[in-house]
């Protein structure tokens, strides 16, 4: 199925992206170091590294992303 997203966020300065969808958020980092994304999160669905679901953050490290939900 195919439509918009709920709701963008992103901080240019620190280099981080949030999209989120429905139940589903996408969360990615694209900054040179590891870093807290604002993000609540009970699962993670899949990731390009190993990221543990967190209340209110999720720690990527350096140029990594996450969907969750």
């Amino acid at each position: 199925p195919h439509g918009d997203v709920d709701d963008v966020a992103f901080d240019e300065e620190r280099r981080w992206l949030i999209v989120r969808r429905g139940p589903y958020t996408l969360a990615m980092n694209f900054a040179a170091r590891a870093q807290e994304i604002p993000v609540t999160a009970s699962e993670v669905v899949v990731a390009t590294h190993d990221v543990p679901p967190a209340n209110d953050a999720l720690r990527l490290p350096a140029r990594a992303g996450a969907l969750v939900r």
